[in-house]
């Protein structure tokens, strides 16, 4: 019985804390300064932009200078092939515990290969 109180005011207390920011936002244009824009660690409006950077840019054979002037410098470079742009972060206080991004693939001559998100 003691067990059970506990173990219902723990999933109350859990819920009552449920964050409602987490509701889906919707799509947005991109726009390079709101694609800047970051509210701490986290871009404020990059998830909402990434439906419209994958299905309105034709990213296969672009160079990556011009990726760079489009978005700015990526967050991440892997293996000089991959250009990564978090769009979306969960944090542990200051140590990230998940990311999603943007990933731009690049050929040898550094033109895109895909973008996709990971």
């Amino acid at each position: 019985m003691q067990t059970t109180k506990l173990l219902l005011l723990l999933v109350l207390l859990c819920s009552a804390c449920n964050n409602k920011n987490d509701a889906p936002k919707p799509d947005i244009k991109f726009e390079r300064a709101q694609w800047d824009t970051k509210d701490g660690l986290n871009y404020t409006h990059r998830k909402q932009m990434i439906n419209d950077l994958l299905k309105n840019y034709k990213w296969p054979g672009i160079k990556k200078d011009s990726v760079i002037n489009l978005l700015g410098e990526p967050d991440a470079i892997e293996e000089d092939i991959f250009m990564l742009y978090h769009y979306e972060q969960k944090h542990l206080g200051s140590f990230p515990l998940s990311t999603q991004s943007l990933v731009i693939q690049l050929t040898p001559d550094s033109t895109v290969k895909l973008a996709r998100t990971n």
